[in-house]
C-alpha cells in the first residue's frame, strides 16, 4: 500500500512515424525525449492525468520529498522536485530542462581518457562543444543546433515542432533570454564533465 512504483520508458520512439512527435529516438526533437509515465502509489490514492513535462532527472528529489526525506544535495541539479505536479496542486514546472545530444560521442572504452580530454579542452578555455542542445521552458522550447542555428516552438499549440517562431519579432526578446538561460546550462554540464560541481570544500 505504501510503495510508490514509478515507470518510465527509455528516451524517445524508434520509429519516426509512431513516436508521438517530430523525429525519433536519437534525436532532440520531441519525438526522441517524451514518453509516457506512469506512477502508482495506492496509499494516496494517486490518480488523473497531466501534460506537463517532467524528466528522469527529477525522479532523485521527488522520491525524497514524497518519502518525507530532506534534500541535502552539495552539487548542482537538474531535476526539482515534481510531486506538486503529481498531486496536482501546481500547474507548471518552477525549472525549465535543458538536453544536449553529441556533446561527445558515445565510447564504449577509455572512459578515462576521453573525460581527461574533453577537461583540457575546456580548461584551455575552448568553446562550448557544438551538438544539439535544447531548453525546455513550458510550453516554449528553444533548439541549439550546430552552435549558430536556433529554433523557437510553443509545444502547447505546435506540440511536433513544425513552425518555427525564432524570427518572429515578438518573441525575440524570448529567444534572447532562452538563449542565455540554455548557455548558462550548457557551462554548467561542463563544469560538471571536468569534476568543479564535485570538489570538496576546504
Amino acid at each position: 500500500e505504501n510503495t510508490i512504483v514509478w515507470y518510465c520508458s527509455d528516451n524517445g520512439g524508434l520509429v519516426k512515424e509512431t513516436s508521438g512527435g517530430r523525429e525519433k529516438k536519437g534525436s532532440i526533437y520531441e519525438g526522441g525525449l517524451r514518453v509516457p509515465g506512469i506512477i502508482e502509489w495506492p496509499a494516496r490514492k494517486l490518480k488523473g492525468r497531466t501534460s506537463i513535462p517532467v524528466a528522469t532527472f527529477d525522479i532523485y528529489p521527488t522520491l525524497l520529498s514524497l518519502a518525507g526525506v530532506e534534500l541535502y544535495a552539495p552539487h548542482p541539479l537538474d531535476g526539482m522536485d515534481v510531486s506538486g505536479i503529481i498531486t496536482g496542486s501546481i500547474t507548471k514546472r518552477s525549472k525549465p530542462m535543458g538536453f544536449w545530444h553529441k556533446l561527445q560521442g558515445g565510447q564504449g572504452t577509455r572512459s578515462d581518457q576521453i573525460q581527461k580530454a574533453i577537461m583540457e579542452k575546456q580548461q584551455a578555455g575552448a568553446p562550448l562543444p557544438t551538438g544539439h542542445a535544447a531548453w525546455n521552458d513550458w510550453p516554449w522550447k528553444l533548439h541549439r543546433i550546430k552552435g549558430t542555428k536556433f529554433e523557437l516552438y510553443n509545444l502547447s499549440d505546435d506540440p511536433m515542432e513544425k513552425t518555427d517562431l525564432s524570427k518572429n519579432p515578438e518573441q525575440a526578446q524570448r529567444v534572447k533570454q532562452m538563449q542565455q538561460e540554455l548557455d548558462a546550462w550548457m557551462r554548467s554540464v561542463i563544469r560538471s564533465i571536468n569534476g568543479k560541481d564535485y570538489q570538496e570544500s576546504k
